[in-house]
């Protein structure tokens, strides 16, 4: 009597990696028992080893010809992904084009120890203010629909009144038994500020913030929170659709209308409001988009549209005056800051009061030529022009690309280079000098590089530290700063140049 062979399966398994492949990115393996889809597993491609999330299962088949397939190196007991993020990765990679492996690189996450876990000392929690008469329809008809996908649009809403709305509308999802909260904003900053004001009514233990600069350690143990349903209140940018919920109750995505929840910057290229719109449908539960200023494709019909609050609005013209009787005077210095604006910070350093200034652009110029050529100095990668930074080098704002102290002419080997224009840096340059005894802070991808510098820049403009802060859109955000007197936007008529539809609705 012959003894029996062992049952043997087939594993339809997507590798975490791009493959040069003009078909589907999935691969069969062979292992002794059937994994469920989601699986992660570790599985040999090559002489690489990588990690790859199991699709399906199947039995064996009896195969001709002497074919054998390679078996998966171990299972990864741990972080297995649910039904609505494998939903979620086909549908992203179906509307960006992008193979399905590049897109669950953004759903992984190691399984890594956190050095030092959170603790979270008991403090008195503030009831939530009271809903305004105008926000109480709006509430119920919200709440009505926790169980169904359906999308409300809430805009020209004071900002305190909106987080009432968000405030009332959390708490009592969190009064049930189970049911958990998203809250998306396109900046880190944004998330950081939005952030402390629900700290004041929810527990910091039912809490988590999401953004690019958490440690791994701890998004690993976030993951494992959100998934068990401990964490119930969700506060993130883009990558924070990427999360494994336990049960999605309620989709909240502020500032809906801000360009930074669409990645530009690598594949996949997914916009962050498509996949929240998704993860609605998926969840059945509703999504609340808030703006100030719609996009095109969101101008429906809202309940609340209140007639919003006029600001005096002053257009500097920075061209010189035309005077056709007189000879043309030799070109002068371009003056960064216009008198009208530098007699507004001094007015506003004089009362002890704030300003935000906004410029489009980080870095110490916009491109650079060579003085010899006139050749412009591009990244060899991407062929985009390459910015002066204050450390001395140059940068490709695309693809980070750094060059040596002293960079060639790619046409005349020339070491001498012109900058053209002015980043966040070039202003606080001129603005140390123009008010030396003002407190400078700078916002932009460079300066809050460092693991806990966005909190940080907050709390001290907060807090009154900072007299001017000079940044680029991720310091366009809602402060709620009662000393904030003077908001600048400089080479505005530049934010019209770009090539998108929605150029004059941002600038707007």
């Amino acid at each position: 009597m012959t003894e029996k062979s062992p049952q043997r399966f087939l594993l339809d398994i997507v590798p975490l990696t791009r493959l040069p492949l003009g078909r589907d990115q999935s691969l069969w393996y062979e292992h002794d028992e059937a994994l469920p889809a989601g699986t992660p597993v570790r599985i040999p491609i090559g002489r690489r080893e990588v990690f790859g999330v199991v699709l399906s299962s199947r039995e064996d088949i009896r195969r001709r010809g002497g074919i054998k397939l390679k078996k998966i190196i171990r299972v990864c007991r741990s972080g297995r992904f649910t039904a609505e993020q494998m939903a979620l990765a086909a549908y992203l990679s179906d509307l960006t084009l992008t193979p399905l492996g590049t897109v669950w690189r953004q759903f992984y996450i190691p399984a890594v120890s956190e050095r030092t876990p959170p603790k979270f000392p008991k403090k008195k929690l503030l009831l939530p203010p009271p809903l305004s008469a105008h926000l109480k329809p709006i509430f119920r008809e919200i709440t009505a629909s926790f169980s169904r996908g359906k999308t409300f649009l809430l805009r020209d809403t004071p900002a305190t009144a909106r987080d009432g709305l968000f405030f009332h509308l959390t708490e009592k999802i969190l009064s049930r038994p189970d049911g958990q909260v998203l809250v998306l904003l396109p900046e880190v900053l944004s998330a950081v500020l939005t952030a402390k004001r629900f700290a004041r009514h929810f527990p910091a233990e039912q809490t988590a913030l999401i953004h690019n600069k958490v440690s791994v350690g701890a998004l690993s143990r976030l993951r494992e929170e959100i998934s068990a349903g401990k964490i119930r209140l969700i506060i993130g940018t883009r990558k924070s659709v990427f999360l494994p919920f336990a049960k999605l109750s309620l989709i909240v995505i502020d500032e809906e209308h801000e360009i930074g929840f669409k990645n530009w910057d690598a594949a996949p290229r997914f916009d962050a409001r498509d996949a929240a719109r998704f993860l609605s449908r998926a969840h059945s539960c509703p999504l609340l988009a808030v703006s100030a200023a719609p996009r095109l494709t969101r101008r429906v019909p809202s309940p609340l549209a209140p007639p919003p609050a006029s600001v005096p609005l002053e257009i500097i013209d920075m061209r010189p005056p035309y005077e056709p009787s007189k000879k043309p005077k030799k070109r002068s210095r371009f003056e960064i800051i216009s008198p009208a604006l530098r007699e507004a910070l001094e007015e506003v350093l004089r009362e002890n009061r704030q300003a935000l200034l906004f410029v489009n652009r980080r870095g110490m110029s916009a491109f650079s030529v060579c003085t010899d050529c006139r050749a412009l100095l591009a990244c060899p990668n991407c062929d985009r022009a390459l910015i002066s930074v204050k450390e001395g080098h140059w940068e490709c704002l695309h693809c980070d690309h750094k060059t040596s102290i002293f960079p060639r002419c790619p046409r005349c080997k020339g070491l001498f280079f012109r900058n053209i224009g002015y980043g966040t840096e070039k202003i606080q340059e001129r603005l140390s000098k123009l008010f030396p005894q003002a407190r400078l802070a700078r916002v932009d991808g460079h300066s809050l590089r460092r693991v806990g510098a966005a909190e940080e820049t907050a709390a001290d403009f907060l807090s009154g530290k900072t007299d001017i802060l000079i940044g680029t859109q991720m310091a366009l955000k809602d402060w709620r700063a009662p000393e904030l007197a003077l908001v600048g936007i400089l080479d505005a008529d530049a934010l019209l140049s770009i090539p998108d539809i929605y150029a004059d609705c941002r600038i707007f």
